[in-house]
């Protein structure tokens, strides 16, 4: 808990390499720290201990560096195999023998292969693609060009989430703010729900700066937005944490509403992307409702818009020529304010390149079983990774430890058959779960793509430690991960599904009959614990679910409640 890893087989390394210490030196490496158990935690966790060689001459080098590799506080420098400890220990006895100065060092770890699978965690085949986007960016920051919306499309699972995250490294480093929002498929009807979500994180950015900046953002907003600080609030209530109250705006009609949010909202960018970039990232575009795209445009054509990246991710399969994003695109083509990146599927040689950074062997050694994994997949990296994982889970790829190596039967793998349906094959994985897991994997797609453990625990009646200890399986089949900030922080009660189609497995698992009592107790704790300051942003998201349960509220009192919240959402709709 003190170090926020995860407890693996490497763990068993560091209690060998503190064994092979006492045994060589004679002493625990925290021999000082052995009388109190919080000093002995804390030099567990933080303090290295002496190399074995500098208390004793006579101790060879080799092995004290053994030693030290096994007992390295982050996991993924230890040893990653018994066969990798095996052989360098061997080596060191066959010098010991053959009489080596103990003051010469071999390098060690050369035959250290990971004996656990783990798809490796890199971007393949796309290197041309990350360039086209660093390019795009150096542009807009550098002012060829003021603003610009560079759309990376493809089919699910393609990986056009993976590479636009990819990119994000280095553009973190240029002194911009980077920040990020996606549109659920299950609640999809919330406007503005991908650019709202996206502020709201920035805003929450900026929140932990020092006074005198935050003082300086103040100032910024009141210059830009003048006496409408109180629109933004609306639909960004984390802003009057830094502008402070703000007055009531005139009411409008809907037509004048909708013009003043827009430019306003106009202006509130301009707050951002005055003297450093600004890069906005919405995911999942196809889902995203026409007022988006029309803010999109005006933002985007309008001169007074500066240092702006914006960068959406799309399925092209799932827009036509008549989708709104569609009628977008040509528009602002004609303007050059966009350019498309269609994203293909992966080459053998890619497929090729991950295999062998898995299974910890050379390209040219993978090619053979890449060349049956194209054929069965197509190469969509989504595809490769979930037919990898299913191999291995099939005991089609095993490490033999004697031989310190992956092996495979490429004929066995090439009879096997691979669902065409991504969502049949991420349904048969949530399938092995425990029903307890899968339940609340059901339950949790409900809700929605990121959700809440404390919300969880409150629409399931099961405390949030139970959660945790059920829902850890899917954590280590990556099917849930932890969600990050912008600050790529990890936030501990938030978590997001890996994959939209792993989402949609998860809720196609409940019955239709389950679905509307599932949704209505998620409206009725969502209203039940939102603050009051937070219910105009959750509003349409609260009313998203309490319309799939509408059948089931007969209660009076709770009618005349979900009235005022239509109401309520009316008149904000009418707002935007």
């Amino acid at each position: 808990g003190r170090t926020n890893k995860e407890v693996d087989y490497r763990t068993d390394y560091y209690t060998l390499g503190l064994l092979l210490y006492k045994m060589v030196v004679g002493s625990h490496p925290f021999h000082q720290d052995l009388k109190e158990r919080s000093k002995l935690t804390h030099a567990h966790i933080a303090k290295n201990p002496t190399e074995a060689h500098t208390v004793d001459s006579k101790i060879p080098k080799t092995l004290s560096n053994i030693i030290s590799k096994l007992l390295s506080k982050n996991a993924e420098e230890r040893y990653q195999s018994e066969f990798g400890i095996a052989w360098d220990l061997k080596m060191c006895v066959d010098d010991i023998y053959a009489g080596v100065s103990s003051s010469l060092s071999k390098e060690i770890g050369r035959k250290d292969i990971r004996s656990t699978f783990k798809i490796a965690p890199k971007l393949y085949g796309r290197e041309k693609e990350i360039s086209q986007l660093l390019r795009c960016f150096d542009n807009v920051r550098e002012g060829v060009f003021p603003c610009k919306l560079e759309l990376v499309s493809g089919f699910s699972g393609v990986g056009k989430t993976c590479l636009i995250r990819e990119v994000l490294n280095p553009l973190s480093k240029c002194q911009g703010y980077f920040a990020s929002g996606k549109i659920d498929q299950f609640n999809r009807d919330i406007p503005y729900s991908a650019l709202l979500s996206a502020f709201r994180q920035l805003m929450k950015l900026i929140l932990t700066e020092s006074e005198v900046k935050i003082s300086q953002w103040k100032e910024k907003m009141e210059k830009c937005l003048g006496n409408r600080g109180k629109v933004i609030i609306d639909v960004v209530p984390e802003v009057e944490l830094i502008m402070g109250s703000q007055p009531e705006v005139p009411v409008l009609s809907a037509t004048e509403n909708s013009a003043r949010f827009k430019s306003t909202f106009c202006d509130f960018i301009d707050v951002f992307s005055g003297e450093n970039p600004l890069v906005l990232f919405l995911d999942d575009l196809q889902w995203a409702d026409s007022p988006t795209f029309s803010l999109l445009e005006m933002v985007l054509c309008r001169e007074e818009t500066k240092n702006l990246m914006i960068i959406g991710a799309f399925r092209d399969n799932e827009v036509d020529e008549f989708h709104p994003l569609s009628v977008m695109i040509k528009t602002l083509e004609g303007k050059d304010k966009t350019e498309v990146i269609s994203l293909p599927n992966l080459q053998i040689r890619s497929i090729a390149q991950m295999i062998g950074d898995t299974l910890s062997c050379e390209t040219e050694e993978a090619l053979p079983l890449s060349e049956i994994i194209l054929e069965k997949t197509s190469g969509n990296p989504f595809f490769v990774s979930a037919f990898l994982t299913k191999l291995y889970q099939d005991g089609h790829l095993i490490f033999e430890s004697i031989k310190g190596k992956w092996i495979w039967d490429a004929e066995e793998v090439r009879k096997l058959d691979i669902s065409e349906n991504v969502v049949q094959m991420m349904s048969n994985r949530i399938q092995k779960l425990s029903k307890e897991t899968r339940n609340l994997l059901s339950i949790a797609a409900a809700i929605g793509n990121h959700f809440d453990l404390s919300l969880l625990s409150k629409v399931t009646n099961t405390d949030e430690m139970s959660i945790l200890s059920f829902i850890e399986p899917a954590i280590s089949e990556e099917l849930v991960l932890f969600k990050e900030n912008s600050s790529s922080v990890r936030e501990e009660s938030m978590m997001r599904f890996r994959h939209d189609k792993i989402q949609q497995a998860a809720y196609e698992l409940l019955s239709v009959e389950s679905r509307p009592q599932i949704h209505h107790n998620i409206g009725r704790q969502l209203l039940k614990t939102i603050k009051a300051d937070e219910l105009d942003h959750k509003l349409f998201e609260i009313l998203a679910h309490y319309m799939v349960g509408q059948s089931l509220i007969t209660d009076r009192d709770e009618k005349l409640s979900l009235a005022i919240l239509l109401e309520k959402a009316s008149n904000k709709a009418k707002l935007s």
